[in-house]
């Protein structure tokens, strides 16, 4: 039970998992919504404006960075397995993901936004 707890609290205590969720939070504009949220109706997906953010916007731009740096991170992680079939997966997977990335990128900032 102990070594559960030892597990989790040095997960909790590594720098590079809060390094992480600093960039997706940052990245997906955290700041900028909190800063510009009395602007934005709420249930609104994109403010008119490029100065606000709306909260399903930053939502939407957080799940995106997360989804590409699962992609990313599968696909590096691929190369480090000794499995040649587990290493195609973790590859194939990655790039999948990836793939999918760029439509919804596309389609969230060109076609919504635009």
């Amino acid at each position: 039970m102990s070594s559960s707890y030892g597990r989790i609290w040095g997960y909790i205590k590594n720098i590079k998992v809060w390094y992480l969720i600093a960039i997706v939070l940052l990245s997906g504009g955290l700041i900028n919504f909190i800063l510009s949220s009395k602007s934005v109706a709420l249930g609104a997906l994109m403010a008119p404006s490029p100065l606000y953010q709306s909260l399903l916007e930053t939502m939407a731009i957080i799940v995106i960075v997360i989804m590409g740096l699962v992609s990313v991170m599968l696909m590096i992680r691929s190369s480090s397995v000794r499995s040649v079939r587990l290493s195609q997966i973790y590859f194939s997977v990655g790039l999948a993901l990836f793939i999918i990335w760029f439509v919804v990128v596309y389609e969230f900032w060109f076609k919504a936004g635009g």
